[in-house]
Protein backbone atom coordinates (compact mmCIF):
# COMPACT_ATOMS: atom_id res chain seq x y z
CA UNK A 1 0.00 0.00 0.00
CA UNK A 2 2.97 2.25 0.97
CA UNK A 3 4.81 1.98 -2.50
CA UNK A 4 1.67 2.23 -4.06
CA UNK A 5 1.18 5.93 -3.49
CA UNK A 6 3.90 8.81 -2.67
CA UNK A 7 1.23 11.37 -1.03
CA UNK A 8 2.38 10.16 2.64
CA UNK A 9 5.57 9.34 4.19
CA UNK A 10 5.87 6.57 7.05
CA UNK A 11 7.56 7.32 10.22
CA UNK A 12 7.57 4.95 13.23
CA UNK A 13 8.40 5.45 16.74
CA UNK A 14 9.51 2.81 18.48
CA UNK A 15 9.43 3.10 22.68
CA UNK A 16 11.43 1.02 25.27
CA UNK A 17 9.38 0.71 28.30
CA UNK A 18 7.30 3.82 28.70
CA UNK A 19 7.02 5.10 32.13
CA UNK A 20 6.87 8.39 33.72
CA UNK A 21 3.51 9.98 34.43
CA UNK A 22 0.90 9.35 32.69
CA UNK A 23 -2.68 10.85 30.96
CA UNK A 24 -4.35 7.75 32.10
CA UNK A 25 -4.36 5.21 35.25
CA UNK A 26 -5.27 2.03 33.99
CA UNK A 27 -2.80 0.38 32.17
CA UNK A 28 -2.64 -3.77 30.90
CA UNK A 29 0.74 -3.58 30.65
CA UNK A 30 2.90 -6.19 31.99
CA UNK A 31 5.84 -4.65 32.46
CA UNK A 32 3.97 -1.68 34.51
CA UNK A 33 2.63 -4.06 36.62
CA UNK A 34 5.50 -5.72 37.39
CA UNK A 35 6.54 -2.39 38.50
CA UNK A 36 3.64 -1.56 40.59
CA UNK A 37 4.18 -5.10 42.19
CA UNK A 38 7.58 -3.49 42.78
CA UNK A 39 6.63 -0.10 44.79
CA UNK A 40 4.13 -2.44 46.95
CA UNK A 41 7.17 -4.29 47.99
CA UNK A 42 6.18 -7.56 46.60
CA UNK A 43 9.78 -8.29 45.33
CA UNK A 44 11.12 -7.04 48.59
CA UNK A 45 13.62 -9.89 48.70
CA UNK A 46 14.75 -9.67 45.31
CA UNK A 47 14.27 -9.03 41.75
CA UNK A 48 15.36 -10.97 38.34
CA UNK A 49 18.63 -9.35 37.08
CA UNK A 50 16.43 -7.69 33.63
CA UNK A 51 17.04 -5.31 31.60
CA UNK A 52 14.43 -2.69 29.87
CA UNK A 53 15.31 0.17 27.57
CA UNK A 54 13.63 2.85 29.16
CA UNK A 55 11.39 5.96 27.64
CA UNK A 56 9.50 8.49 29.61
CA UNK A 57 6.16 9.43 28.49
CA UNK A 58 6.77 13.16 28.06
CA UNK A 59 9.75 11.83 25.72
CA UNK A 60 7.37 9.51 23.59
CA UNK A 61 5.03 12.61 23.40
CA UNK A 62 7.74 14.92 22.07
CA UNK A 63 8.70 12.76 19.40
CA UNK A 64 5.22 12.28 18.43
CA UNK A 65 4.68 15.79 18.37
CA UNK A 66 7.44 16.49 16.33
CA UNK A 67 7.23 13.83 13.72
CA UNK A 68 3.66 14.79 13.27
CA UNK A 69 4.43 18.21 12.89
CA UNK A 70 7.70 17.85 10.24
CA UNK A 71 6.63 16.49 6.89
CA UNK A 72 10.11 16.07 6.01
CA UNK A 73 10.49 13.20 8.82
CA UNK A 74 10.59 9.78 7.58
CA UNK A 75 12.27 6.48 8.74
CA UNK A 76 12.56 4.51 12.52
CA UNK A 77 13.25 6.55 15.53
CA UNK A 78 14.07 4.67 18.70
CA UNK A 79 12.72 6.16 21.59
CA UNK A 80 14.68 5.16 25.29
CA UNK A 81 17.30 5.91 26.52
CA UNK A 82 20.95 5.17 25.51
CA UNK A 83 21.30 1.88 27.77
CA UNK A 84 19.13 -0.44 29.81
CA UNK A 85 17.97 -0.17 33.30
CA UNK A 86 17.83 -3.46 35.05
CA UNK A 87 14.90 -3.72 37.70
CA UNK A 88 17.36 -3.24 40.68
CA UNK A 89 18.29 0.11 39.05
CA UNK A 90 14.60 1.00 38.71
CA UNK A 91 14.03 0.21 42.57
CA UNK A 92 17.17 1.91 43.30
CA UNK A 93 15.86 5.26 41.29
CA UNK A 94 12.51 5.21 43.29
CA UNK A 95 14.30 4.34 46.71
CA UNK A 96 14.96 8.73 47.51
CA UNK A 97 11.19 9.25 46.78
CA UNK A 98 9.14 6.34 48.16
CA UNK A 99 7.28 6.81 51.20
CA UNK A 100 8.24 3.27 52.63
CA UNK A 101 11.85 2.61 51.22
CA UNK A 102 12.92 -0.94 52.61
CA UNK A 103 9.86 -2.51 50.94
CA UNK A 104 11.99 -2.31 47.74
CA UNK A 105 14.75 -4.63 46.70
CA UNK A 106 17.95 -4.17 47.42
CA UNK A 107 19.28 -7.18 45.41
CA UNK A 108 19.18 -9.20 42.39
CA UNK A 109 17.79 -13.17 42.49
CA UNK A 110 20.21 -15.87 41.67
CA UNK A 111 20.11 -16.60 38.36
CA UNK A 112 20.25 -20.24 39.89
CA UNK A 113 16.95 -19.36 41.71
CA UNK A 114 15.13 -17.73 38.29
CA UNK A 115 16.20 -20.63 36.24
CA UNK A 116 14.41 -23.03 39.08
CA UNK A 117 11.81 -21.01 38.93
CA UNK A 118 11.32 -20.56 35.25
CA UNK A 119 9.05 -23.23 34.16
CA UNK A 120 6.77 -22.10 36.60
CA UNK A 121 6.18 -18.56 35.20
CA UNK A 122 6.56 -20.09 31.82
CA UNK A 123 9.97 -19.23 30.68
CA UNK A 124 12.25 -21.48 29.56
CA UNK A 125 15.55 -22.08 30.25
CA UNK A 126 17.00 -20.92 27.06
CA UNK A 127 15.00 -17.60 27.36
CA UNK A 128 16.17 -17.24 30.89
CA UNK A 129 20.04 -17.73 29.61
CA UNK A 130 19.32 -15.33 27.22
CA UNK A 131 17.93 -12.55 28.96
CA UNK A 132 18.51 -12.31 32.83
CA UNK A 133 21.52 -10.23 33.58
CA UNK A 134 22.18 -9.25 29.84
CA UNK A 135 22.29 -5.16 30.19
CA UNK A 136 22.69 -3.46 26.76
CA UNK A 137 23.22 -0.29 25.07
CA UNK A 138 20.54 1.16 22.64
CA UNK A 139 21.20 3.22 19.47
CA UNK A 140 18.81 6.47 20.07
CA UNK A 141 20.96 8.88 18.25
CA UNK A 142 18.59 9.19 15.68
CA UNK A 143 16.21 10.62 18.17
CA UNK A 144 19.33 12.96 19.41
CA UNK A 145 20.79 14.39 16.28
CA UNK A 146 17.54 14.39 13.73
CA UNK A 147 14.67 15.20 16.41
CA UNK A 148 16.45 17.27 18.85
CA UNK A 149 15.12 15.00 21.82
CA UNK A 150 16.86 16.22 25.02
CA UNK A 151 16.15 12.62 27.42
CA UNK A 152 15.07 13.25 30.81
CA UNK A 153 17.49 11.75 33.56
CA UNK A 154 16.32 8.01 34.48
CA UNK A 155 16.61 8.67 37.99
CA UNK A 156 13.85 11.50 37.53
CA UNK A 157 11.48 9.65 35.20
CA UNK A 158 11.20 6.37 37.67
CA UNK A 159 10.61 8.78 40.87
CA UNK A 160 7.86 10.85 38.75
CA UNK A 161 6.42 7.26 37.44
CA UNK A 162 6.84 6.55 41.26
CA UNK A 163 5.21 10.05 42.33
CA UNK A 164 1.81 9.58 39.90
CA UNK A 165 1.52 5.34 41.13
CA UNK A 166 1.12 7.01 44.38
CA UNK A 167 -1.28 9.46 43.53
CA UNK A 168 -3.29 7.47 41.64
CA UNK A 169 -3.44 4.09 43.80
CA UNK A 170 -4.37 6.51 46.98
CA UNK A 171 -7.41 8.13 44.88
CA UNK A 172 -9.04 4.29 44.75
Amino acid sequence: MYEAQDRWEIVVINPGLVVGPSISPESASGSLYMLEAMYRGENKMGVADLHYPVADARDVAEAHVIVGEDIATKGRFIIASDRSLSLLEMANAVRPAHKTPNVLPTRDLPKLMVYAAGPFMGLSMKWVSRNIGIGFKVDNRRSVSELKIKYRPLEDTMADHYDEWLRNSSSH
